[in-house]
């Protein structure tokens, strides 16, 4: 028999309704892929994306916000909606192809309230992996944000090799931290600024983040940091030798 051609999404369901027929999955497929082409600035921009890492890192040094590239969400439809399925629930982040798990022993420090928390809950080791998804879905969470003013994916953290001009001029491959807001409902913070979602954001020793209005402060070192390093705080608390 022969194949009649769909252009709409709209021709898809006359024709699955008309045999008494509706397949979720189908429209899914269909609505992503239109989704796909309406909003390009999803994707990944493939221009130099390691100039424009290291730009953002000297923008940084001088008191500029970052300015960086998108991440790659790489596939879509329903083959990514199978491809990123964990326990069920769909995760909403690819990594792009330079991720990369660290050699440097990253940590956050959390406080709340200018204390910080009791036990082991004070500090998160982010070196094991080269990616960290934050949020209130504890299924697909590695570190689960619950406050309600989170959402259930909220942000990544994400280590990415990129380039660096070393002291001799020469390019230099180093692993980075970045954040990435997944375009949550009340916003990702860093040093009480709000980043800008779906964008790739260089994070430096000292950065303060916080997710929606949660009093929960996360202070990002590594293993080289000093260990008389003090960290102001966003409610103008002082952390004094954290390691």
């Amino acid at each position: 028999f022969g194949f009649v051609p769909f252009h709409t999404e709209a021709d898809v369901e006359h024709a699955l309704r008309k045999d008494g027929v509706y397949l979720d999955h189908f429209r899914l497929s269909v609505t992503i892929a239109k989704q796909q082409e309406e909003a390009p600035k999803h994707a990944g921009k493939a221009v130099e994306p390691e100039k424009k890492a290291s730009t953002s890192a000297a923008q940084r040094e001088e008191g500029e916000g970052p300015k960086d590239t998108g991440p790659n969400f790489g596939l879509s439809g329903k083959l990514a909606a199978d491809t990123n399925t964990v326990k069920g629930v769909q995760v909403m982040y690819t990594e792009p192809p330079e991720a990369q798990v660290p050699a440097l022993h990253w940590r956050l420090y959390v406080f709340k309230n200018q204390e910080a928390l009791p036990g082991d809950q004070h500090i998160l080791h982010i070196h094991r992996k080269s990616m960290y998804l934050f949020g209130r879905e504890r299924k697909v969470a590695d570190i689960p944000t619950d406050h309600p003013s989170c959402s259930k994916q909220h942000a990544v953290i994400q280590f990415r090799e990129v380039g660096r001009t070393g002291p001799g001029g020469d390019e230099l491959k180093v692993v980075r931290p970045y954040l990435v807001d997944l375009d949550s409902t009340n916003g990702t913070f860093v040093n009480k600024e709000k980043i800008a979602p779906l964008q790739f954001y260089e994070l430096i020793e000292s950065d303060v983040i916080k997710f929606g209005t949660s009093t929960r402060e996360y202070v990002i070192l590594n293993e080289s940091s000093l260990k008389d390093k003090s960290v102001k705080m966003d409610n103008g608390g002082v952390m004094d030798e954290v390691m």
